[in-house]
């Protein structure tokens, strides 16, 4: 059965293999010229240097290959590649074989310790495709050969010399199978993450429809709720009221919809230059209907004229979704705090996710809450996807990672910080001129 073969995380691979350890690859080329001129000088062979000029030309040539490829990797170019390889392991073994067949201690120990390198390497490579595989075999196994053929004369006695062969057979034996046995330990390894991860994926979707369903449910039994009251009602105020509240479920309905439209990435994002108090008006408008009573909102308004490079439906989207998580946070009551406003900073900016933003002017929206904080122990772990500490079918999981994502697509960057007096939550964006457009957004 023929394998199933991601080419370009293939060549990925390979291309970590050779040139991935920058200190191991200086120590490489290195090793290889200086051995190339103390071999001329120690015998004057002018092939040495050759040998150096040549092999180094081939890497030149491989390496520029594989980072030369685009998105999408053929078969044929994964074969080129593999050939590319064997080539370079020719050009490599032909110097080595060649000196330990020399009458000089010092070059036979040198051209062993050199064959032993490369062989050991290719047992770590673990190389995917057959071709490379029983090419590197094929190659060594001419190279024993050729040294056999050379060395044998030099032993007259029958017994001695097949004595010599077996112990070359034997070392081509041993080598075959730790290369096939590797490749198969990680063919195998590769084919158990998958299946790991294939299994949580699943299971994350799962958690994500038991969420979905119960916040849609409680959405819709509000609707359908207030629109039963409004036949019951006589009282002209008590009927607005009962429409005002379906119109602020059907609301949550469409951020909620539109919160997994933009971690599918289904949703076309209106990027531009938009007036930060204007998009604070908005949510503020939203949010209060949020609330419940038990919950003060303090509210820091930003200056006016102020602009950020951002998705206004979006952002609107995230932030209340920040301010649901502050609410939930709190359910004996507290008090909740957004804000908006400029902020510059002369040092890089560090992220939630690791990241760092640089230094600049910045656009920081702020949600705080009263609540009991987060768990230091799961705070690495807030902004996964599907992740929720709410209990099964109260929550989808997806607000703290769709912020994340949408903060990332916009140039900026999310931070939190916690304690046991309550969190924080902040996005930033980039601040700009009204109407500009950043050059690294173009």
């Amino acid at each position: 059965m023929g394998l199933n073969i991601d080419h370009r995380a293939e060549l990925d691979r390979l291309y970590m293999l050779d040139y991935g350890e920058t200190p191991e690859v200086i120590a490489r080329f290195v090793g290889v010229v200086a051995g190339g001129i103390v071999l001329y000088f120690h015998s004057h062979w002018f092939i040495s240097l050759l040998w150096v000029f040549f092999f180094v030309k081939l890497h030149l040539f491989y390496f520029l290959f594989l980072r030369s490829r685009g998105e999408v990797v053929t078969r044929r170019e994964h074969y080129i590649a593999a050939t590319l390889f064997l080539l370079l392991l020719i050009a490599f073994l032909w110097l080595p074989t060649v000196l330990i067949v020399q009458d000089d201690e010092a070059l036979n120990f040198a051209g062993a310790a050199l064959i032993g390198c490369i062989l050991v390497f290719l047992v770590y490579r673990c190389d995917t495709l057959m071709y490379l595989v029983v090419g590197e075999i094929v190659i060594v196994a001419v190279m024993i050969g050729w040294i056999l053929y050379y060395v044998l004369p030099d032993f007259g006695q029958l017994p001695t010399q097949l004595a010599i062969v077996v112990c070359g057979l034997a070392l081509l034996g041993y080598l075959t199978r730790s290369i096939l046995q590797g490749r198969s330990n990680r063919l195998a390894s590769e084919a158990a993450a998958m299946g790991t991860a294939q299994a949580q994926k699943m299971a994350a979707i799962g958690r994500l429809a038991g969420g979905v369903a119960h916040d849609f449910n409680n959405i819709l039994t509000a609707i359908q709720g207030n629109l039963e009251l409004y036949d019951e009602f006589t009282d002209p105020r008590d009927k607005d009221d009962s429409v005002r509240r379906a119109h602020t479920a059907s609301r949550q309905a469409e951020v909620l919809v539109r919160q997994l439209m933009v971690y599918a990435r289904k949703s076309v994002m209106e990027v531009g230059s938009y007036d930060v108090d204007l998009m604070f008006e908005e949510f503020l408008s939203l949010v209060r209907h949020l609330v419940p009573g038990t919950v003060r909102v303090v509210t820091r308004r930003p200056e006016k004229g102020m602009f950020a490079w951002a998705d206004s439906k979006q952002l609107v989207t995230a932030l209340i979704n920040l301010a649901q998580n502050a609410v939930d946070a709190m359910p004996d009551g507290g008090v909740l705090t957004l804000s908006a406003r400029e902020w510059k900073s002369k040092q890089p900016v560090p992220t939630v996710d690791g990241d760092a933003l640089p230094p600049g002017s910045y656009v920081v929206f702020e949600v705080e809450d009263t609540g009991t904080g987060i768990d230091g122990a799961i705070m690495d772990r807030v902004v996964e996807p599907f992740f929720t500490t709410k209990p099964v079918g109260h929550g989808s999981g997806l607000g703290l990672s769709m912020v994340l994502g949408l903060a990332r697509e916009l140039g900026g960057g999310l931070q939190i910080s916690s304690s046991a007096k309550g969190t924080k939550v902040t996005i930033l964006l980039r601040w700009i001129e009204e109407g500009e457009f950043p050059a690294a957004a173009a």
